[in-house]
């Protein structure tokens, strides 16, 4: 990313709006690194992931890498809105030339993210094997998180990210899964997937060696031999899965609120 600022060839970066995901988080460390003149794009919603904390008394500075930003709307987080309002009405001459509210239907625009050749950033709930990417739904049904424009972002990206931890609730709970049982957004569109555990490159890659580079890449060790073990010994396909299997980890979960109840505390 050095290289790239150095030479002038960084795209803009784009984070989706799921606060407190690892998108957000990535987009903190950006402004609490040594980096310049980094564009960003928000699709919707800004918040202060950008506007770095100075001291107990919650006063925010604008860091100086970013020498632009777009979004639909402006929004802050907890810490700055302690100050109350007038501290908005002050700031807003120090933003001024820093940001840039759009309509979505620009800012959402497939033509405008192509020619801007923008790197998504996204939070993911779950990951399948084959690179199906869950943002919205747990098991499917209940609404955690709204999918925004990540949709019009990871299919005309230059580079589509999704981020997430490999498991959730110590263990219990694992984002890499045998198939979503909710799709936000298909294996076509999905180019990057990263966890703690690693980066998995999906471009140019068959179901098969996706499915290999996820397990191996990103999804935790815990999880893995049986995630190597439904791949190896599903019906032979395309794509293989075993329809009844397939949501085993899912089921597990709803019944004994662990998907792999032998497994212990990770």
């Amino acid at each position: 990313m050095f290289d790239a600022l150095d030479h002038g060839r960084l795209h803009p970066v784009r984070q989706g709006i799921a606060i407190h995901g690892q998108a957000h988080d990535i987009q903190q460390q950006f402004a609490s690194g040594s980096f310049e003149q980094i564009p960003v794009r928000r699709p919707e919603v800004e918040s202060d992931g950008f506007v770095k904390p100075l001291g107990p008394d919650f006063r925010y500075i604008i860091p100086m890498f970013l020498p632009w930003l777009t979004a639909a709307k402006r929004r802050w987080d907890a810490p700055l809105t302690k100050i109350g309002w007038p501290y908005a009405q002050v700031d807003t001459d120090f933003f001024a030339d820093r940001i840039v509210l759009q309509p979505q239907e620009i800012s959402n625009h497939p033509g405008i993210i192509r020619r801007l050749g923008v790197i998504a950033m996204n939070t993911a709930l779950e990951i399948d094997i084959y690179g199906n990417v869950n943002s919205s739904h747990v098991c499917g049904t209940h609404v955690v998180n709204g999918v925004g424009g990540s949709g019009e972002l990871t299919r005309n990206s230059h580079l589509s990210i999704f981020m997430t931890p490999s498991i959730a609730k110590g263990g219990k709970n694992s984002a890499v899964g045998l198939m979503t049982p909710h799709v936000d957004n298909n294996e076509h569109s999905v180019q990057i997937v990263v966890t703690e555990q690693g980066l998995a490159g999906l471009r140019g890659l068959g179901p098969m060696e996706r499915a290999k580079k996820i397990i191996h890449t990103c999804a935790h060790p815990a999880y893995r031999p049986n995630l190597i073990d439904y791949l190896e010994n599903n019906p032979r396909g395309h794509i293989c899965h075993d329809l009844d299997r397939c949501y085993e980890l899912h089921r597990n979960l709803l019944k004994t609120g662990a998907m792999l109840p032998d497994l212990s505390a990770v």
